[in-house]
C-alpha cells in the first residue's frame, strides 16, 4: 500500500469519526432544545431529525463497504500466504530482520 492510499484510507476513517461526532452533537442538541416552542422551531427540529438519520444510514452504508473491501483484502493475504507459503515466511523473516534493526538503533 502507498502513502497516498494510506493517505486517503487515514482520511475515510477520520470523516467517518467526524460523522459520528456530528452526529452525537445534533442529537444532543435537538434534546436541548425540545422543551422551546414555537413553529419555525418545530420545522427546524423536524428536518434535522431527517438529516440526522440520513446521516446514521450514510455512516452505516460506508462502515459495511469498508468492512467489506478489508474483508476481501484479508482474503487475499491468505490465499496468497496459502499459495506462496516460503515467499510469505520469507516476507517476514525480512520484516522482522528491518524491525529489529530500526529498533535496535
Amino acid at each position: 500500500m502507498n502513502d497516498s492510499s494510506l493517505q486517503l484510507q487515514w482520511g475515510r476513517q477520520k470523516i467517518r469519526e467526524d460523522l459520528r461526532t456530528l452526529i452525537e452533537d445534533s442529537e444532543a442538541l435537538l434534546r436541548l432544545t425540545a422543551s422551546v416552542s414555537g413553529e419555525q422551531v418545530d420545522v427546524l427540529r423536524e428536518r434535522m431529525r431527517a438529516r440526522i438519520e440520513q446521516a446514521k444510514q450514510a455512516l452505516a452504508e460506508a462502515s459495511g463497504v469498508a468492512r467489506g473491501k478489508y474483508r476481501v483484502a484479508a482474503d487475499n493475504t491468505e490465499q496468497y500466504v496459502r499459495d506462496n507459503p516460503w515467499q510469505a515466511i520469507g516476507i517476514g523473516v525480512g520484516v522482522g530482520l528491518l524491525l529489529g534493526v530500526l529498533v535496535s538503533r
